[in-house]
């Protein structure tokens, strides 16, 4: 839609069945490619399919089967991150049909102050979320229970010394050869509900801002070789934790990130993102990205029963045809959002709306303003955070006070 809105021609390609209703009369739809246009991946797991229309001399603007291993293998992602010299928790990594019992060993023979935290991979990966206890006693018993649901499918999970801090993501956008600038800096929620109770669903609220220098700048500065040799391009996100203890990377996003790519797209980009993402796929090497000064500000929107799908293999989808009123595209990144006629209802899917968007100098004047149109809305059963602007003005605080100190500067 925003390329559309550019004047750009655009198509979208939804490969997967439980969305194939989102976008219906918003966006046009492709059933072929035709030569001369631009393929944006704007997810992993096409790294193969991606690889080939690069090799068939087709332009290709993100994914690869480099994108798909940096967010998929967590053994491979850690190998990186030790060939740049970037700092990372201690961890076990543990793959075969005795990782459930080798993983218990370690967490009931850890002596540690502090305490494991659990982290899919491989097969493991969307079938059992990541987490964080609050004791290693808790980590044991929710090891059982992700033994049970993962049945017969062979385990691939990572144990990871928890480190206490602020999670910050630190993005920049590599054309190829270098970093396109400025970066950006994105503090995001996960749980469903108000003071971080709920279930995950992944980002239920964030804000984005840019920045130009840093300790966590540095550490994706870091990364320049690595992705220079392999011709990485497109965006790349480190997720470090900022604490006391210093700086530590925990994964990559190798991909637009859900949700802090729509509020940086709406919110900040100040260009065409269209014809930046041409140069980028074309190996015209941009160095710079239009973006402004301030904040964006992304409040996920949703109706019943998301995030349970997540939960629920996707058994428990949500309905469509649920008017959406009282908001209009102009301020709502849709997802599971489709035009009947002349208004918006739901597309069924996962029942994620979209996110509402907002710029501001700052975090309280960007959230102000999105959550101004939140109250607009009219959506049966809708649901969102109300806390966000309290919680994104405690943690900048928090970081900035960590950042400014003299253990991270030593680090």
């Amino acid at each position: 839609m925003r390329l559309a809105r550019e004047g750009h021609e655009a198509r979208i390609w939804i490969r997967e069945e439980q969305a194939k209703h989102s976008g219906d009369g918003l966006v046009e739809r492709a059933e072929d490619f035709r030569w001369g246009e631009v393929i944006i991946a704007d997810c992993t797991g096409f790294g193969p399919i991606l690889d080939g229309m690069r090799a068939d001399g087709r332009a290709v603007f993100g994914g690869s089967s480099l994108h798909d291993k940096l967010e998929n293998d967590r053994q491979f992602s850690k190998e990186v991150f030790q060939q740049c010299n970037i700092r990372t928790p201690e961890s076990a990594y543990l793959i075969g049909p005795d990782s459930w019992e080798k993983g218990k060993e370690l967490i009931s023979a850890y002596d540690g102050d502090s305490k494991l935290v659990f982290k899919p991979g491989g097969n493991c990966s969307g079938v059992v979320p990541s987490y964080v206890p609050s004791d290693n006693e808790d980590l044991l018993k929710m090891l059982e229970y992700y033994k049970s649901k993962m049945g017969d499918i062979e385990p691939e999970f990572e144990l990871q010394e928890f480190h206490e801090g602020i999670a910050v993501s630190t993005e920049g956008w590599f054309n190829g050869e270098e970093f396109v600038v400025p970066y950006n800096q994105t503090l995001e929620t996960k749980s469903l509900m108000n003071g971080n109770l709920g279930p995950s669903g992944g980002c239920t609220g964030n804000v984005v801002w840019p920045e130009v220098e840093g300790p966590t700048i540095e550490y994706l500065l870091s990364l320049t070789p690595f992705l220079r040799e392999h011709g990485y391009c497109g965006p790349i996100d480190l997720n470090c934790i900022v604490g006391k203890d210093g700086i530590f990377a925990l994964e990559f996003t190798p991909r637009f990130g859900y949700d802090a790519f729509p509020t940086l797209l709406y919110s900040l980009f100040d260009g065409d993102f269209g014809e930046f993402i041409y140069d980028m796929a074309m190996g015209n090497l941009p160095r710079e990205m239009s973006m402004k000064t301030g904040c964006g500000a992304g409040i996920r929107m949703t109706i019943p029963p998301w995030p349970s799908y997540e939960m629920a293999d996707g058994d428990h989808l949500a309905p469509k045809g649920i008017p959406i009123r009282g908001i209009g595209l102009e301020s709502l990144y849709p997802f599971d959002v489709c035009l009947k006629g002349d208004e918006l209802i739901s597309s069924g899917g996962y029942g994620c709306i979209g996110v509402v968007n907002a710029y501001g100098d700052t975090i309280g004047e960007a959230f102000a303003e999105a959550y101004k149109i939140c109250k607009k809305v009219r959506i049966p059963s809708v649901q969102y955070r109300t806390d966000l602007m309290e919680t994104f003005q405690s943690e900048h605080r928090k970081l900035a006070r960590i950042l400014s100190s003299e253990i991270v500067a030593a680090e």
